[in-house]
């Protein structure tokens, strides 16, 4: 069997500040083309032509569109902390063992220690262990256990980021993803992307490409004039 895709429009690729709403690269393709793909060829533009850049992106969020083994390795080795929505990628295990231990882990990144008599408990996060590049766990107070496993994140690089995906670390900044939807809202419904009557390639890059040094001449006037929040907003 044969299953044929046809794609209609374009896909705006675009790389944005988390904190002041606003664009810092972009990229205009077909339809069809890779999020991921596209997403790596915009991160090494940025560490060509502004490492400055790069090296000031401490984190970097994304939805489980975005959940690449290759993107994520590429991220850690530029310094930069993924926290990037997983996939369940497993056939069938529900938790994978830890080495030759009593210790197992989930997709998501719950660890687990197994008793001699069966039982299951979850374990504590207990924060990130720099020296030895692993994520630091242990027992709730109410076990009396003060033993610390350490799991490294060469692991698994998807499960085990640099900060832990079951901590409260990582759910506060990923809720920060909100504010690349409303960058996302002003394109479509401010600048009326969302029903647009744009034809070819190049004429949607260009109208993509005003639009966002409309966003950011706004920006540049509010800074000189002192204003340093709500950057993205059109009114002062």
């Amino acid at each position: 069997m044969v299953k044929t895709k046809k794609w209609f429009g374009f896909r705006l690729h675009l790389l944005s500040d988390a904190t002041y709403e606003l664009p810092v690269d972009y990229e205009v393709t077909k339809a069809s083309n890779s999020e991921v793909k596209e997403t790596e060829k915009l991160l090494d533009n940025i560490k060509e032509k502004y490492p400055e850049k790069l090296e000031k992106c401490k984190y970097f969020l994304a939805d489980k569109g975005y959940d690449s083994t290759e993107l994520i390795e590429w991220l850690t080795a530029e310094g930069t902390a993924p926290v990037i929505d997983i996939r369940n990628m497993w056939q069938g295990d529900e938790t994978k063992q830890f080495k030759d231990t009593n210790i197992v882990y989930d997709y998501k990144g719950r660890v687990y220690y197994i008793t001699d008599s069966g039982e299951e408990i979850e374990l504590v996060y207990k924060g990130y262990d720099k020296s030895r590049d692993s994520q630091r766990y242990g027992f709730h107070p109410k076990y009396h256990d003060k033993r610390i496993f350490r799991i490294p994140l060469k692991i698994d690089q998807r499960i085990f980021t640099k900060v832990a995906r079951n901590s409260k670390k990582w759910k506060r900044l990923y809720k920060k993803r909100t504010s690349i939807e409303r960058v996302n809202g002003r394109i479509d419904r401010d600048f009326q992307f969302e029903k647009h009557t744009i034809r070819g390639l190049k004429k949607m890059k260009m109208f993509l490409t005003v639009t966002f040094i409309i966003q950011l001449t706004l920006a540049k006037e509010k800074i000189e004039s002192g204003i340093t929040n709500g950057l993205a907003r059109y009114t002062a």
